[in-house]
């Protein structure tokens, strides 16, 4: 830990010594903050340090001053503890890491593509450029970068055009993608929002901020989201981000939703014998091995709650709700039989049951407006697909509240009714569940083909 009085001693010390982080306030003898920043990334030995400004003046003045003179991050005091060493061990993380995110560079001009490709590097992302949209469309397929950072007006292919061409590929749909224009008009923003720009930056601009604005704005936040949110959290998120929307607003919407709940048969007695650190390993593989299964049938995984997992399948532009409801029991049976996998050579060898049910939900933030909030699903379709995992035989997959053009029209499902017994001691379920246990589709004739054991593939 190396300490100054001043500007000028500091950027001597920095020479010196090259920290890993420069922390500095703005009003100092000597020399200021921002001639020190400036001095900093002109010199050689010092360009790559990171340097956070902590400093009473906020006004967007100063902070804009700051970025343009080197800076990557401002605080403005008073700043509570635990932020600035979150900050510091942001900037620090970022700092040693070998190597980064992947960014996609698409800039007609050699000048502003060389700028903004070198100050990127300079942090450590790997870096993939080209002269126009449909080059950036090419390498976009080939690198699957995690940012796209394109012109505006570029021949062959404009950056809205590569936006919409990214967003249309799977693959690439979510990659947040970062807009240089020199026309900020409101009818020019709302053509990109509507093709999926996710951020702006007006030229003329320093080519620092870009780094800001992919480290703080863009990146930082994807990464936490993607390891700590629900992928319909994160995508919550993004979708307020990009229309400005303000983050004390509580979103709320009616959905017609699939919601489907799993656990593992005996898990408390487990928890009981097991030690934690082997408990932990076991759930995590399980987990691993379940997770992707939801990916590949376009479910949402909504929650873990110890060992059970809440997912909701919704349709989109690809899925009807009828196909969403039949995808989710396409992943109960996946479940069923990726178990068996897993369970092989085990001592502990696990059991599980699925829940599913379709029907309009409410889906939006649930908590506190200030505090925490959840982006969930609630409603009556939620406790039901709850009550049907909790009645299911073990590595059952049932399902209640079948539509016609979910079920018995289209013939999607093979299974059978619960008894009218079992339906009698839990009047909490519905008046028809269906016990899955296999998938089929009518042949040319209309008639359903024999049921076959093994499960079929997704298309």
């Amino acid at each position: 830990m190396l300490s100054a009085y001043d500007g000028g001693e500091g950027f001597r010390l920095a020479v010196e010594h090259v920290p890993d982080l420069l922390i500095s306030d703005i009003d100092m003898p000597v020399m200021n903050c921002y001639e020190m920043c400036q001095r900093s990334k002109e010199t050689e030995s010092t360009r790559g340090i990171p340097i956070l400004i902590l400093s009473a003046r906020g006004a967007g003045v100063d902070i804009d001053r700051g970025f343009d003179a080197g800076a990557n991050d401002f605080l403005t005091k008073p700043v509570a503890d635990n932020e600035l060493l979150s900050r510091i061990e942001m900037m620090l993380d970022s700092t040693l890491t070998s190597q980064r995110e992947k960014i996609l560079v698409v800039e007609e001009s050699s000048v502003q593509r060389a700028l903004i490709t070198q100050s990127l590097a300079q942090q450590g992302f790997e870096i993939i450029s080209g002269k126009d949209g449909e080059e950036g469309l090419e390498l976009a397929i080939e690198n699957v970068p995690d940012l796209v950072i394109t012109d505006s007006e570029m021949p062959l292919m404009n950056g809205r055009d590569l936006t919409r061409a990214l967003r249309q590929r799977d693959e690439l749909k979510d990659i947040p993608v970062l807009m240089l224009t020199a026309a900020d008009a409101p009818l020019n923003r709302a053509k990109g929002k509507h093709a999926g720009i996710s951020a702006y930056l007006t030229k003329p601009f320093v080519p620092d901020k870009i780094v800001v604005i992919a480290e703080r704005r863009l990146l930082r936040e994807r990464q936490a989201m993607k390891h700590y949110l629900s992928d319909s959290a994160a995508a919550a998120v993004r979708a307020a981000d990009t229309v400005g929307a303000a983050s004390n607003e509580m979103r709320a919407e009616e959905r017609f939703t699939t919601v489907f709940f799993t656990d593992i048969v005996g898990f408390t007695p487990l928890t009981e014998r097991l030690p934690a650190t082997e408990l932990v390993a076991l759930l995590n593989e399980y987990f691993d091995a379940m997770t992707q299964l939801f990916k590949e049938y376009g479910g949402v995984i909504d929650k873990f709650v110890g060992d059970a997992i809440m997912a909701i399948f919704i349709s989109n532009d690809r899925h009807s709700d009828a196909e969403s409801a039949l995808n989710a029991a396409r992943t109960g049976l996946a479940m069923i039989e990726t178990l068996a996998t897993f369970n092989q050579g085990r001592e502990d060898m696990l059991n599980i049951r699925v829940g599913i049910n379709s029907g309009h939900v409410i889906i939006g933030d649930i908590g506190a407006k200030l505090h925490h909030r959840d982006y969930t699903v609630i409603g009556d379709p939620v406790n039901i697909a709850a009550r049907l995992e909790s009645a299911a035989e073990h590595g059952a997959d049932q399902r209640g509240h079948l539509r016609p053009d979910q079920g018995r029209d289209r013939g999607p499902y093979a299974g059978s009714n619960r008894n009218e017994g079992q339906e009698q001691a839990d009047h909490r379920l519905p008046g028809r569940v269906l016990s899955v246990v296999g998938i089929c589709s009518r042949n040319a004739e209309g008639r359903q083909p024999a049921r076959r054991k093994k499960r079929l593939p997704a298309n």
